[in-house]
This record gives C-alpha cells, structure tokens and sequence, in this order.
C-alpha cells in the first residue's frame, strides 16, 4: 500500500457529551480504538494533494454481561496539524527539512462518533458526514458544539 510518512500514536477521546456517564449508558472507554479503525496517525503529505473523503464506519459494542449492545457510528477525517507543534525527531520520522518545508503539510486522522442503543445507521452516517462538512468548510460565527 502506498502511504505517506506517518507517525501512529494511541487514540483517545478528547471530548464528549455528556461529559459524565448517563445512568443505564456509561461510557466505553474503549470506544476510540473503534472510532479510528484505521489507527490514529499524524501524516505528512504534500500541499499540493487533496484530502481523502471522510470514510463513514460502525460498530457494535456490547456490555460486560451481553445483554446490551451500544451500536456506534464513526466518521474518520483529517485536520491539519500545525507543523511547529512537531518535535525535531517527529519532523525527522515525516520527512520534513528546511528544504522541503514549504512543499509539504502535516494532517492528524480524527473521528466523530455516534453511540446509541439503537442501530440507525443511516441517520448516522447523513448527521456525521453534515458535521464533518460543517467543520471542513471553515469557520463559524457560532461553535459548532453549541
């Protein structure tokens, strides 16, 4: 497989809401390694090239004792990452040099993710994939978290 210079790093939920466990609903922590099938991974592609589509995946998870399943829904994208967060040794493992700066650009994978008790996938995939283009086609007078 073709790929780019990527560094792998161990996915994690950075937000969520609600923020505290729903009483019959808690949280699966394990939830982010399935929201990122692909893995998490920070890239170094050219300024030049276009960013992949968002792929659209589910899941299902189910509970310690089976007899509750949480279905989830994940739409995967890249952000870009701004290359001055980047250590000198990440730069190295990207291929990224003074020379070269200027024709490349560093994206992180990131996922939005769905649970619910109920498999409406469909419903998912048209919300998550409207999010994903809300936060693609820039800037917003009002979060959209709100």
């Amino acid at each position: 497989m073709n790929r780019p210079p990527l560094i792998p790093y161990k996915a994690d939920v950075l937000h969520r809401y609600p923020e505290i466990d729903r009483r019959g609903f808690p949280f699966p922590h394990q939830a982010a390694y399935f929201c990122l099938p692909m893995g998490a991974t920070v890239e170094c592609w050219p300024k030049k090239a276009l960013s992949p589509r968002p792929v659209f995946s589910t899941f299902v998870l189910t509970v310690s004792d089976a007899t509750e399943k949480i279905y989830g829904a994940a739409v995967t994208f890249y952000e870009k990452y701004p290359e001055e967060k980047l250590s000198e040794e990440q730069k190295d493992l990207l291929g990224i040099t003074l020379g070269n700066l200027a024709e490349k650009s560093v994206h992180v994978s990131k996922s939005i993710c769905l649970l619910s008790h109920f498999p409406f996938f469909e419903a998912f995939r048209t919300f998550l994939l409207y999010l994903t283009w809300m936060i693609r086609s820039g800037s917003h007078e009002v979060p959209i978290e709100r």
